[in-house]
């Protein structure tokens, strides 16, 4: 495409979005179409939020559980994000993802405000930065240790701890401790 005359990278962003579908699209979409490095970065972020099985899946389980379709539409996004997250399972099992407290975390990150998904996120590279930190360290001295898996922070345990940070650093948080 690129030896075509008139190419642009505009055509080829606007060729992108032509191929694909929610909630992709509306991911890509922020990207300025006239900006010269949009199909880059779109393809760039794409990558790293559809290679990674953890963020396809919540992808998945968003699109499935999004409110805001017909019930035909959402009969049919229910069964194809089925059978794509059938195809996941092997990969969240390989990571040692507890499926049931993965459903149970992305059902309450579902009732977050998009600040506090974010810090999430954040919070889970932070542990991923830390953990090669220390196996960096580790490999020097030619310790042994165990190879990361995101079952280490995608977890109920993990997630309750950085729950309670999270509180400690909200403003005048008058939030109650509940049963």
């Amino acid at each position: 495409m690129k030896e075509m005359p008139g190419f642009t990278e505009a055509i080829l962003f606007q060729k992108l979005k032509e191929c694909l579908e929610e909630p992709a699209l509306s991911l890509v979409s922020v990207f300025a179409s006239r900006s010269p490095s949009a199909y880059r970065e779109a393809m760039k972020f794409l990558t790293e939020s559809y290679e990674d099985p953890i963020k396809l899946a919540n992808s998945y389980l968003l699109k499935a559980t999004d409110p805001n379709q017909d019930e035909a539409t959402m009969t049919n996004t229910i069964l194809k994000s089925s059978q794509a997250l059938q195809v996941l399972k092997g990969d969240l099992i390989n990571q040692k993802i507890d499926l049931y407290e993965f459903a149970l975390m992305h059902a309450f990150l579902g009732a977050m405000s998009p600040k506090m998904k974010a810090d999430w996120e954040g919070h889970k590279y932070k542990c991923k930065q830390d953990y090669l930190h220390e196996l960096e360290r580790n490999n020097k001295s030619e310790e042994y240790m165990e190879a990361w898996t995101a079952g280490r922070v995608e977890n109920l345990s993990s997630f309750s701890s950085w729950l309670k940070l999270y509180k400690v650093r909200i403003p005048n948080s008058k939030a109650e401790d509940s049963p």
